[in-house]
């Protein structure tokens, strides 16, 4: 497996997002020679603090007619996770909202946001 930080993913001709932090397949190159496509990615992880809307209306629907088979969504104000899985015709089949405190897992991996950002002071 490979961490993504803030780098590229080419999702088509003209779609090149730079998420948060993406789980990307393992490769030999580490990505050097080309920048990982929808096929590559595990999971995407965006943070939005001010960015929801734009977030869920514009990049999740890019990212689902890509096939980008997981994303979540990070919402700083609430702390809760919007979660889209399973593309299909270009939305996600399965879709949910995960309160702070619910254990988010992806395969070994796994989280709670409540512990990720805590609540501020």
């Amino acid at each position: 497996m490979a961490v993504w930080i803030q780098n590229p993913i080419v999702l088509d001709a003209t779609n090149e997002p730079q998420p948060d932090l993406v789980i990307l397949q393992p490769r030999g190159d580490f990505y050097s020679r080309q920048s990982p496509r929808p096929a590559d990615v595990m999971l995407l992880v965006e943070v939005a603090d001010t960015s929801l809307d734009h977030h869920l209306r514009i990049r999740v629907p890019l990212y689902a007619a890509a096939e980008v088979p997981e994303v979540w969504v990070l919402e700083v104000a609430t702390r809760q996770t919007h979660r889209f899985r399973n593309p299909k015709s270009g939305s996600y089949a399965d879709c949910g909202i995960s309160l702070p405190e619910k254990q988010l897992t992806y395969g070994r991996f796994s989280v709670t946001l409540a512990n990720l950002l805590p609540a501020a002071s």
